[in-house]
Parts: C-alpha cells; structure tokens; sequence
C-alpha cells in the first residue's frame, strides 16, 4: 500500500524524455567542480603536434604595420587591391581633363573647380621631380604652364563628346611631350569612346602619342549610359531607335516561359561589346589605361572586358541624400586621398598625409 505522503506527488517526477537532458547537466556539472581535470582531459584529447598547426592568422594592427604607406592608404580608401602600375604625368604632357554636365536642376555646375585637387598634387609632384624647372615653380609660372598643358572638354553625350575629343587631340601642337586622358562620370565615358574610336579608325590619330587614360565612375552603366549616349562599336547598331526593336525581338516570350537566362547573357554581352578587346589594344599601342569606380556610388561599374579595373568605396552605400546631391557621384574626385594613391609619389606623401 502506497504512504499517503507520496500519494500527494505524481508516480515520475522527470519524465522519461527529460532524463538525458538531467544526466548531461549533472555530468557538466564536473567541470565547474574540478576544472583544471577537465581543462587537462580537454588538452590531451585535442593535442596536436606544433608543426601539423596551422598558422594563425594576423590580426589588423599587424596586417597595417606590415604594409606600406600607399597599401594604408588604398585600404582607408576601401581598396584592397595592389596599388595601380598608373604613370604619373610628365611635365611635357599634354592633360585632358573631362566631366560631366549636371543633368537634373537640382545640381550644381562645378565646372572646372573640381579639378583642382588633382591639379595642386600635380603640381608638387612636378616640383619635387623636376626642382630645376623654374617653369614648374609655385606661383605666375605655375598658372602659365596650366594654361599651356591643360585642357578641359565639358561632356553630356559621350558619342559626341568622343569626336570632339579627337578634334582637339588632332589640333595639338607637336612636340615631345605626350597626351594624359582623365575623365569622371561622363567624361569618362567619352575617354572611353575616344579610345575605342581611335581603335577601329573612326577618328583622326592625335598629333601627340596618348601616354595613359584613367576615368573615374564612367557612366558606361545602368540608366547613366543612357542619358551620356550609347558608346558605339561596329558589331552594334549606332542609334537607340535601331536598338529598341531588337531588345523586344529578344524579350518575347518563347514558349511557356521567358529565357531570363539567355537574355541576361544577352544583355550583358551587349554592354560589353564597345569595350571587347580594348584593354589588349591599348597595351599593344603602350597607353596605360586604368578605369576606377566607387562601389557607395549608383553610377558605379564592373570590369569592362580586359581593361585595368580598380574598385573603392568610398561614403556610404545607401546614402539617399547623397546620391540625389551629387554628393556620392563627386566624393571619388573630391576626397584628397584619391590623387594621392592613384599618382603616389613617395617624398609628397611622407610629407603631406596624415591620414
């Protein structure tokens, strides 16, 4: 006969299910009363031989005082790549310098004000390179070799933009020096169509030799390539109304589903038809070409085909206030430290970053 004092409580106080978990906390329990046993059952199970250990890897102080000044640099920049193979202009070089019209109201019209960053890194650069030049030295005689070696060409289409370059490159005066292209937003763009035109002899050839071309958020992407004109190749029709009904032939339906698929292969292909080969073109005519683009900005692009490519990022990726300001498009061209890392010049960077 059951004791009336466990008639008050149920037959299984722990159910059958409940039970491993009970026996796995009072087996835990070993190692808060005797932790250095199980600390030293631990070690001799896990014991490994000291040359079969794989080697830690290395924190980020470590990785810093590692790399070198211009690797720091390219790292606040949010780049991790190797720092560019990009020459610095001559004090001979002709510059070019492109940019884009403002296509909303909203915009300011900066001109060529923008430029003016890059222009006094040039300059010191120049001065430090060449100290017996007087024609380089800070002042009237500085403000006299821009006017003689710097050009400016506004761009809005860059198809257009790309013949007047051509013009302009063709009317130089010859000399010894040779031709620097530098290009943002869409004067990047019209950089690129440039070369490509001179690729397939479309254009007149310069009048100098060009030495290198960098762009910087080339609009060749998305929506921007629209509004700064569709680059041209020969394998691709030259108008958009002659590209419209050839994406509706391609986006019909066939069968019972769309081929996503093939058109987006297709799609991609298409963007990078005028740029196919023009990275191995340009190295076979000795211009250094490098096309930079910053990942927080909507007009930022990929790879173009086997042209040198350089990604940073550079403000924040979904900035709304930024982006309809300008202010994203422009902080690649605005932020100081950008000149600095693409034309790095040892004695001007140990004397001026602090970054």
């Amino acid at each position: 006969m059951q004791s009336p004092l466990f008639s008050r409580f149920p037959a299984r106080l722990v159910p059958r299910s409940l039970w491993i978990g009970v026996l796995f906390l009072m087996v835990s329990f070993i190692s808060l009363i005797n932790p250095r046993l199980a600390r030293a059952a631990v070690a001799e199970r896990t014991q490994v031989p000291e040359q079969a250990r794989p080697a830690r890897p290395r924190k980020r102080g470590q990785a810093l005082a590692s790399a070198t000044p211009r690797q720091i640099i390219g790292r606040t920049l949010g780049s991790t790549a190797t720092p560019p193979d990009l020459p610095l202009p001559e004090a001979d070089d002709i510059i070019i310098f492109s940019h884009g019209i403002p296509v909303v109201p909203w915009l300011k019209r900066v001109g060529v004000r923008q430029w003016q960053l890059w222009l006094d890194h040039l300059g010191e650069t120049l001065r430090a390179r060449y100290p017996q030049r007087a024609d380089l030295a800070a002042g009237p005689a500085w403000e006299e070799w821009l006017t003689r070696h710097v050009r400016y060409v506004e761009v809005h289409f860059a198809r257009l933009a790309g013949q007047r370059i051509a013009r302009l490159l063709a009317a130089l005066p010859p000399d010894d020096g040779q031709i620097y292209l530098f290009g943002h937003s869409a004067g990047g763009a019209a950089i690129l169509q440039y070369i490509a035109d001179l690729r397939d002899g479309t254009v007149p050839a310069p009048a100098r030799p060009i030495r290198a071309a960098l762009t910087l958020d080339a609009a060749v992407n998305g929506p921007a390539r629209l509004w700064t004109g569709w680059p041209v190749a020969p394998e691709r029709p030259g108008r958009l109304d002659r590209f419209i009904p050839k994406v509706r032939h391609y986006l019909t339906l066939n069968g019972s589903r769309l081929r996503w698929h093939r058109h987006v292969s297709w799609a991609r292909d298409y963007m990078q038809l005028p740029f196919r080969g023009l990275g191995a073109w340009a190295r076979e005519q000795g211009i250094s070409v490098l096309t930079v683009s910053n990942l927080a900005d909507t007009f930022s692009h990929a790879v173009l085909d086997d042209l040198p490519y350089l990604e940073m990022h550079i403000g924040r990726r979904f900035d709304l206030k930024g982006m309809a300001t300008g202010r994203t498009h422009l902080c690649v061209q605005r932020d100081p430290r950008v000149p600095h890392f693409l034309w790095w010049h040892d004695d001007i960077a140990l004397r001026r970053l602090t970054w």
